[in-house]
């Protein structure tokens, strides 16, 4: 028997999972699964159980939140800075890549790779150096919450080097959890 469809949002929530995650895992549209989430649809048998399989297989593996294994020091650049500072606290913390950031929101990225594209491209290290971190970032790393299953953070991770994680009830960037961290994790189970 499958559950009433109002649990979908509550369990969607209980498992730390975006819409887009859940869509994603249950091979159904987002947008067909807000419609069900929100009432305004009446789904298929098959889009339900679909998306039931999809909730049950991701509470089966009982993951961890992503808050057990993220970094609460989260090194980041200001968009407005020197990208000689970025390169530094790069060089610096032994990490490849850094968060920008606009006040306390994050607006994109930078990394080894970002910078070394330029240079490649014909930029002197001065040049590049003396640019503002705001001209040369790439896009912002995505966001979840606290309370996000490990296996939605390592679904991000094929696209993107890292994930921020976003505070219960503040919405602030309170960690960040890279591939390295996710491996970590893995090696000390």
């Amino acid at each position: 028997m499958i559950p009433d469809i109002s649990e979908v949002r509550k369990r969607r929530r209980a498992a730390g999972v975006s819409q887009a995650g859940l869509a994603g895992r249950a091979g159904v549209s987002q947008s067909a699964l807000s419609k069900m989430e929100g009432g305004r649809t009446d789904p298929s048998y098959r889009t339900v159980k679909a998306v039931f399989d999809a909730l049950e297989a991701m509470e089966a593996r009982g993951s961890s939140p992503v808050s057990a294994l993220m970094n609460r020091r989260v090194l980041k650049a200001q968009a407005g800075e020197p990208v000689r500072r970025a390169i530094q606290s790069i060089r610096e913390n032994d990490v490849s890549q850094l968060p920008v950031f606009s006040g306390e929101r994050p607006v994109g990225s930078v990394s080894e790779k970002t910078i070394l594209d330029l240079l490649r491209r014909g930029m002197t290290l001065e040049r590049v150096s003396e640019m503002r971190v705001g001209e040369i970032m790439g896009p912002a790393f995505p966001v979840v919450p606290a309370a996000a299953g490990t296996e939605s953070v390592a679904a991000f991770l094929d696209d993107f080097p890292a994930v921020l994680v976003s505070g219960k009830r503040s919405g602030r960037i309170v960690g960040i959890v890279t591939k390295s961290d996710l491996l970590k994790a893995v090696s000390t189970k």
